[in-house]
């Protein structure tokens, strides 16, 4: 779990991946369309945040969390 918290590549085609077929599904006559992937990206990124900030200083991937937290 802990390469896909930490790799940001990997986090942003999940994201895209999942934000285009967020924006093919339609509301109606809305469609989130593109701009499902910047709605993703935010449950993501805000995801992403609360996992790293329940790692405990005792872990093994304690640093591993903080480097990606001093990122932001």
């Amino acid at each position: 779990m802990m390469i896909f918290v930490t790799n940001p590549v990997i986090l942003m085609i999940i994201t895209v991946f999942i934000g285009l077929i967020l924006g093919k599904i339609k509301f109606g006559r809305f469609s989130f369309s593109t701009s499902g992937s910047m709605f993703i990206g935010i449950v993501v990124g805000w995801s992403v945040v609360t996992y790293i900030n329940t790692i405990e200083s005792g872990s093994e991937f304690y640093q591993v969390a903080q480097d990606v937290l001093a990122k932001r």
